[in-house]
């Protein structure tokens, strides 16, 4: 618990940079450019997090893995067309994780 605890950390300081990140955009410190309505701006790649690691974040992996085998199996259980009237998959992943997806919910 201990691990996956630091792990939380480390995820949440990995946000925090991100947020500080487009703090900075959105101040105008990075070249930008409005392209079909939309504002693009163009990041150094220094800006960038490094992306999880199966190495670093060890419990992540874990409950994603088991998240996916949830909604595998319950997925194959269901007929493709109810399957495509659920929540997209990350939503049915997330609520297998907090235990809310079962077949009661399908």
């Amino acid at each position: 618990a201990a691990g996956c605890h630091t792990e939380l950390l480390s995820l949440c300081e990995m946000i925090d940079g991100l947020s500080n990140v487009i703090a900075e955009a959105e101040d105008g410190q990075f070249p930008a450019m409005w392209r079909e309505g939309r504002k693009e701006v163009v990041l150094p790649a220094c800006a960038f997090p490094t992306e999880p690691s199966v190495e670093d974040f060890p419990c992540l992996f874990e409950a994603l893995a088991q998240a996916e085998q949830i909604v595998d199996s319950l997925d194959q259980v269901v007929s493709p067309r109810a399957v495509s009237k659920l929540p997209g998959r990350t939503r049915r992943m997330v609520a297998a994780v907090q235990g809310k997806y079962d077949m009661a919910s399908v």
